[in-house]
């Protein structure tokens, strides 16, 4: 749920944001912003989900080679306009090279796209940076690994590691 305008927050994770890359098409700043769920509750192996749908689209080998890493939320991916488009072609590409129509291979794709994939050389081929923001940081702050209840049902207003209110709460129920 939204806790304040997700559009609102600084251009970089960094204090005072940096120069974007500028895309040479649209003379406008392009840029993916992706969201982990917390890595000490789950990583992509301890995840019976996320390691099933790994699993089911590359196989057990990719799945070996990317279980440590941490779970990247795909339904909390954002970015300019341009950086979603290449990001969805990237996406569609997967479905077209695996055939998986199980429900949350999207994913799957997500993180073997970033972990093994190619995403972020493919996007910065096109001019575009791919922020990764680790959960309680950024403007999405991810709960789906930390919650036994909705946060939401409670009115709790969730600060990050900054002390600050997130933006956008995932996955809180």
């Amino acid at each position: 749920y939204f806790q304040s305008n997700p559009f609102d927050f600084p251009s970089s994770p960094s204090p005072g944001g940096v120069h974007l890359p500028v895309n040479q098409q649209t003379n406008e700043e392009c840029r993916l912003d992706l969201f982990e769920e917390n890595y000490e509750a789950v990583n992509i192996a301890k995840s019976q989900y996320n390691s099933k749908w790994v699993k089911t689209a590359y196989g057990q080998k990719a799945l070996k080679k990317i279980s440590s890493k941490p779970v990247i939320c795909s339904g909390s991916t954002m970015g300019t306009q341009h950086a979603i488009e290449l990001y969805s072609i990237a996406m569609v590409a997967q479905f077209d090279k695996t055939k998986c129509k199980q429900v949350g291979c999207d994913q799957g794709f997500h993180n073997y796209l970033f972990y093994e994939g190619g995403l972020e050389p493919f996007l910065a081929s096109h001019s575009c940076t791919i922020n990764v923001h680790k959960q309680g940081d950024g403007a999405v702050n991810n709960l789906a690994a930390m919650r036994n209840s909705s946060l939401r049902l409670q009115g709790v207003l969730l600060t990050s590691t900054d002390g600050k209110a997130r933006s956008v709460i995932a996955d809180d129920d």
